[in-house]
């Protein structure tokens, strides 16, 4: 019997080395513009097997591309650079279990700089999953540690198309595109991680795939071509099919939609329209210096902007850090039953609505907002001359719709505020609409605003029946929110926020998915190390 065992692992050993055999890798290398001095260039007449005999162009690459075997790498030589660099790929022999993988390789030379393949061509990609005919299913791919240019006139970065799937794209530069990422409809499990998207004119990425994953990157000065504001930092997108299932996670966005041409952000930096079925987006930043958006500057909207019709179900805003946008900072309109909790929104200077539901009016055909569950987020104002925590107003005729719920909440005004701010609105909407509306708190440090535009004080709301175990008292912040703190809601040990949440309404865990027992009022709850310590950011990329 142990000689059987010991034959049967020799098997097993011997099948995993012979299709590891199977898998080639093939180097690439020139030297256009860009190039390190060391740069040696290849030669397309050679195998391409070893570094010593790379192929040379992009070219190449392409026409090797569809007769790679399933596991097969191409490596692009550090310190080297390739200009009209596009590529179209397909390959029907690669899988999601053993991916056709492109990623750099150290020369002998030493040099570690990321390989340039700069595409500046005018309507042309860099690096296209499509075969430019037939649709064909094919997938698995992986493109890592490569830094893509555009020039400010290539047209796409990345561009995923008809029946691809498996896609991950980690560790890249991708700037100067029209469009840094184009992720297609229709188009299943697509990763982009920890990558620096900059300079794309109309959006960093358009994303419409389903079950696919934004997580780690950042974005730094896209949509700056926009003058109506429809170029953005983010755009999740589709037409007339559902698309299901994307996270968007611990991404920092900065500089977003602000015209080169000068002016400000007029642009949503993480719009969200068409039809889905399960959004999730946590854990983000996105920052605005004070004085640099306009009104149409929103954070994170998820709403109607088609023709057609739009529904949005299963969405999720959690624990981002919104800071300095204009007009509102998170909206949703054609959501059914979203869940919006521990955000932090902090305006610095200017006039915003932290949180809107709906966020606009909804069109013919456009699923009717409903069931939205408001909670534990927390909204600061220093110093605004209009401002509104928290509005669950009417829309040109639309309501919020029924079954909400608006929970402990936490709206800070600041004292050089003007007489034009209200920490709740519920104009055009009765108690009746809400399946609770209570453990908040509405905290007016200049004294001269009111608690709703219907309710001078809370006592007056209370008496209405909204908030009736809700605070008006100063939350005590441990530190003012600043960029010094990255914006720190914690609360300090005498805060009346502390144990005063809804407790049975309330989160389950705070901002930094710290467990709640005796829930607090506001995204930090006290004890968890937010309180100690600033959140950490959103993980960032160093361009080598």
């Amino acid at each position: 019997m142990k000689i059987q065992l010991v034959s049967l692992s020799l098997i097993a050993a011997a099948t995993f080395a012979s299709g590891a055999a199977h898998a080639a890798t093939y180097y690439v290398s020139d030297c256009q513009s860009g190039a390190a001095s060391s740069c040696v260039a290849g030669n397309d007449s050679n195998t391409g097997t070893s570094m010593s005999a790379p192929w040379r162009t992009t070219a190449k690459v392409q026409a090797q591309f569809a007769s790679l075997a399933a596991g097969d790498q191409i490596l692009f030589a550090r310190g080297g650079s390739w200009t009209n660099a596009s590529m179209m790929l397909q390959n029907t022999r690669s899988t999601a279990a053993s991916p056709i993988t492109i990623n750099a390789y150290t020369p002998s030379s030493g040099a570690t700089a990321r390989p340039i393949l700069t595409e500046a061509r005018s309507g042309t990609n860099a690096i296209a999953f499509d075969n430019g005919g037939t649709a064909v299913a094919d997938g698995g791919y992986v493109v890592k540690n490569l830094d893509l240019r555009g020039g400010g006139t290539g047209q796409w970065g990345v561009f995923t198309s008809q029946l691809t799937s498996d896609i991950t794209l980690s560790d890249l530069n991708i700037e100067g595109f029209v469009i840094g990422v184009h992720c297609g409809e229709n188009i299943e499990r697509v990763q982009l991680l920890n990558s620096t998207l900059t300079n794309n004119g109309s959006q960093g990425i358009l994303w419409g795939c389903n079950n696919s994953r934004v997580e780690g990157n950042t974005f730094n000065y896209n949509g700056y071509l926009s003058t109506d504001g429809r170029d953005h930092s983010v755009y999740l997108g589709n037409g007339t099919s559902s698309a299901n299932n994307v996270t968007f996670r611990s991404n920092t966005l900065l500089n977003n939609s602000v015209p080169k041409s000068g002016g400000v952000c007029g642009g949503v930096p993480v719009v969200v329209h068409g039809m889905w079925n399960g959004v999730t987006i946590e854990g983000n930043t996105i920052y605005q210096a004070p004085g640099t958006a306009n009104s149409g500057c929103w954070g994170i909207a998820v709403d109607a902007g088609y023709g057609s019709a739009e529904i949005f179900s299963r969405v999720v805003i959690r624990a981002n850090t919104i800071v300095n946008v204009g007009g509102i900072g998170i909206g949703c309109a054609a959501c059914v039953a979203p869940l919006i909790e521990n955000n932090v929104v902090v305006m610095e200077s200017g006039d915003l609505v932290g949180i809107q539901i709906p966020d606009r009016p909804v069109g013919s055909g456009d699923a009717a907002d409903t069931g939205a569950i408001v909670r534990n987020n927390t909204i600061y104002f220093k110093s605004p001359t209009f401002a509104q925590g928290i509005s669950m107003a009417t829309q040109g005729g639309f309501t919020a719709g029924t079954k909400l719920q608006v929970v402990s909440n936490l709206v800070y005004i600041g004292s050089t505020s003007s007489t034009n701010h209200q920490c709740y609105d519920t104009t055009g909407i009765s108690l009746s609409n809400f399946a609770a509306f209570d453990y908040n708190l509405c905290y007016d440090a200049s004294g001269n605003g009111r608690y709703s535009p219907a309710y001078a004080t809370l006592a007056n709301a209370k008496a209405a029946g909204f908030d009736a175990h809700g605070l008006n008292s100063n939350p005590l912040f441990a530190a003012v929110p600043s960029s010094s703190n990255k914006w720190s809601v914690a609360l300090s040990a005498s805060s009346p926020a502390i144990n005063a949440g809804s407790p049975t309404g309330s989160s389950l865990t705070d901002l930094l998915s710290v467990s709640r027992s005796t829930p607090d009022i506001g995204a930090a709850e006290y004890g968890s190390t937010g309180d100690t310590i600033p959140p950490a950011p959103p993980q960032s990329v160093v361009i080598q």
